[in-house]
């Protein structure tokens, strides 16, 4: 099992009348000051083309890091042993998925950056994930 989904069960576990735990979600953040995502997406547009897996059809949902950071304020304050949050874990979006390829576009755009968006055979993109992840851990 991962990491994070252990921590997460074990966090959610220790809920109790004495000590109240949520779990918050955030999936995709996205902000200004952005240390991550859009780096990492600049980073692999290359000569205005970036692969992603699939077709980038599938959807996807993000949230703005402002977002993220008050649903964290809002659950330290609104949480209590008897709240309906304890115990609980929550996915935080912005309530509005689209494609990956359109999610793409849309965060490279507000920084100015224009990439043709190319399709990498899931399979093929497994399999090279794959490799390199056996390459990485043969590599001091």
């Amino acid at each position: 099992m991962p990491s994070k989904a252990r921590a997460e069960q074990l966090v959610l576990a220790a809920n109790s009348s004495r000590l109240a735990t949520v779990s918050l979600r955030p999936h995709v953040i996205w902000g200004d000051g952005d240390p991550h995502l859009v780096p990492g997406l600049r980073a692999r547009t290359r000569c205005g083309r970036l692969l992603l897996p699939g077709t980038g059809a599938n959807h996807v949902d993000t949230v703005h890091v402002c977002d993220a950071a008050e649903a964290h304020v809002l659950a330290v304050e609104k949480l209590t042993p008897d709240s309906p949050l304890a115990g609980a874990g929550y996915f935080l979006t912005q309530g509005r998925p689209c494609s990956l390829a359109t999610t793409v576009r849309g965060l490279l755009a507000r920084h100015g950056i224009t990439a043709e968006i190319r399709s990498v055979p899931a399979h093929a993109a497994r399999a090279a994930a794959v490799l390199l992840e056996a390459a990485a851990k043969a590599l001091p």
